[in-house]
């Protein structure tokens, strides 16, 4: 996923912006609480008044937030990333430029995650990458909550210092 948030970072070219570090959820986070078995073969699982969770599989949400990006800086920047991705393969899921809200939803070729950027009316513009039920390799450390520990996040590389 960190790929995914580095070409988008790469094809917004915000590069003096400067990461948030106070963004509210920001991180990285992993949840098996919500991946299901799927199928008619598991049907009896599904129907049960609590269905059991896929072992081995977690959602996995990371959320990176930039400060420094006005209104007009994003919307320039939010057209960039859809022209630049779009050329690349990435489907774009959802577009919109308004007075209030500006935002870009795109799937990177080949898979079913979901990469995000919306930029806010202050100078902040967040960029979340979400993948739905992907599977870990066994002998993943665990967290306390039963959920896979995962890397640190990383600043895109051009403001790793």
């Amino acid at each position: 996923m960190g790929c995914h948030t580095q070409h988008v970072y790469d094809a917004l070219r915000l590069f003096a912006a400067e990461l948030a570090d106070n963004w509210p959820g920001g991180g990285v986070e992993a949840d098996g609480s919500g991946c299901y078995y799927r199928g008619f073969s598991n049907l009896s699982k599904q129907l049960s008044d609590s269905p059991p969770s896929v072992p081995g599989v977690v959602d996995v949400d990371s959320e990176r937030a930039f400060k420094g990006v006005s209104p007009t800086q994003a919307k320039a920047a939010l057209r960039r990333a859809r022209g630049e991705l779009g050329r690349q393969g990435w489907k774009v899921t959802s577009y919109e430029e308004s007075k209030f809200r500006n935002g870009l939803s795109m799937r990177p070729p080949g898979t079913d995650d979901t990469v995000t950027v919306e930029a806010y009316p202050s100078d902040r513009l967040m960029v979340r990458a979400y993948a739905e039920c992907a599977r870990y390799p066994s002998g993943t450390p665990m967290g306390a909550y039963g959920d896979p520990e995962l890397p640190r996040q990383q600043a895109p590389l051009q403001l790793r210092r």
